[in-house]
């Protein structure tokens, strides 16, 4: 079990999400301030730019969800900023407006054996449990893992159990000479199992070390790519200030003439 949240879809998001009146509502308007910009809301794959059903700047995107497949639907986003096939992150700037007055909408739908169905997309932004069959996968494994090192630790231990008893009997059964001539080989059998029983620790050390340097380079990785992610937000930040300025001074001049 997880809870999935969306990410806003906008800088100035649509009131009419978060109001109770509008819980059931398919479609969600948004407006934003002059080169403001339009969000990814979840993790997801561009999969469309085109519709019938909107002429004019219109963006699908495939996100995978439970083991389920819903597709964010935008129409009449003045600039894009991705193509098809792209890989987007939560958060992402996949366009912007260009003036105050834009307004952008916003569709959710959930893939179906019938084709696609509208879902309201009011849960999402507040936040909605969602079954994982990925978590329920992986905790099966662990089980069956755990399961089965205890039956191996089972196993050896009866096994050890078997060779203990073996040689009692046969120490008994046996005369002294017997005994005294098979001395050598028990020694040299416990020293044997005393050496496999230091490289079994000695191995384990090693994996848990690998482990170990493995979360360290992951961790490392990720910390790399939200600075990357940062960057790439700061440059998109200032990209909008600088047409906003250029609008700003296209207009100043529009004025003067």
């Amino acid at each position: 079990m997880s809870v999935i949240k969306f990410h806003q879809l906008s800088d100035f998001h649509s009131n009419d999400v978060y109001t109770k009146n509008h819980r059931s509502s398919k479609k969600i308007t948004l407006k934003s301030r002059t080169t403001g910009n339009v969000f990814n809301p979840y993790d997801g794959v561009v999969v469309s730019l085109t519709s019938n059903d909107c002429q004019n700047g219109f963006l699908r995107i495939s996100h995978e969800i439970g083991g389920k497949t819903y597709y964010s639907e935008f129409c009449n986003i003045p600039m894009i900023k991705v193509g098809r096939g792209d890989v987007v992150k939560k958060g992402k700037v996949i366009g912007s407006y260009l003036n105050d007055t834009d307004e952008v909408e916003y569709k959710l739908k959930l893939k179906s054996n019938l084709g696609t169905e509208k879902v309201s997309p009011f849960e999402f932004f507040t936040g909605v449990n969602i079954e994982s069959k990925d978590n329920d996968k992986t905790s099966d494994k662990k089980s069956t893992s755990l399961s089965n090192k205890k039956d191996n630790k089972k196993d050896d231990k009866d096994d050890d159990d078997d060779k203990i008893t073996h040689n009692s009997n046969s120490s008994k059964g046996g005369s002294l000479l017997l005994g005294l001539s098979l001395a050598p080989i028990d020694l040299f059998g416990k020293a044997v199992s005393k050496t496999a029983s230091h490289v079994n620790k000695t191995t384990k050390k090693a994996f848990k070390d690998i482990t170990k340097f493995k979360d360290k380079n992951l961790e490392k990785k990720k910390e790399e790519e939200k600075k990357k992610e940062e960057e790439e937000k700061q440059k998109n930040d200032n990209q909008n200030v600088n047409e906003r300025r250029l609008h700003e001074e296209i207009n100043r001049i529009k004025k003067l003439l």
